[in-house]
Order: C-alpha cells, then structure tokens, then sequence
C-alpha cells in the first residue's frame, strides 16, 4: 500500500516511503541479528568452539552509510576540539571518538592547525 504507484508523487515524496519501508525492514533485521548471533554461538560452544558470533546486516542504502561516516566525523571532530581545549586526556578522547579503551600513541601525531614536523623541517630547507 505504502510504495502504491502514484504518477503524482514527487521524488522527495517517494524518497520518504522508501525510508519507512527500510526502516519496517531493518525492524525485522535487528532482533533477527541478535538471535542468529546467540544461535550460532550456541551451536560453535556445542561442539567445543569457544567464541562470540556477532551477524550484522548491511544498511541497504547508500545513504545509511553517509549518516554513519557523518556521524562518525563529527565524533571526532567533537573528541579533537575536547581534547585540544584541555578538557579530556588522549585516551578519553579515543573513548570518546571511537570506543577504544586506550589510544596507541601518549599524545596526538600532529596538533590541530599546525604542519607535521617532518614537513615544517622540509620547508624550512
């Protein structure tokens, strides 16, 4: 009913009933992730296999992807601008941008705003 042909339907309009009828999709997808997740996990410890299963459906659109990789920009952006302003630790800001517990280096590799040492020494030749 949802998707119905309708000759005037706009793009915008019809780019908004593909949403509703990905996200009823990915309704189903997201439990349907954690039981095969636990079902396989199940049957790998039944034959002696200790291991996590994680099953993960891909976005089906494009676009879902963009909204992840944003998100993630702005993650960053806000971690770097917390740490930079002396209100975090390097390690909290790898918590804060990306999940990890600790970061791999004791301080950034470059600051915000200045040129990386190996490249001011090349310039100043």
């Amino acid at each position: 009913m949802l998707i119905g042909s309708n000759e005037a339907t706009s793009e915008t309009h019809a780019n908004r009933q593909w949403e509703i009828h990905t996200a009823s999709i990915r309704s189903i997808q997201h439990p349907a992730e954690g039981l095969l997740s636990r079902f396989f996990g199940l049957a790998l410890q039944s034959q002696g296999i200790a291991a996590a299963v994680k099953i993960k459906f891909s976005e089906l659109r494009a676009s879902e992807e963009l909204r992840d990789e944003q998100v993630q920009q702005l993650k960053l952006q806000n971690a770097r601008e917390a740490y930079d302003n002396g209100l975090i630790s390097q390690d909290e800001q790898a918590q804060m941008a990306l999940g990890r517990e600790k970061a791999d280096a004791a301080s950034p590799r470059a600051s915000a705003g200045t040129i990386p040492s190996d490249l001011a020494i090349a310039e100043t030749r």
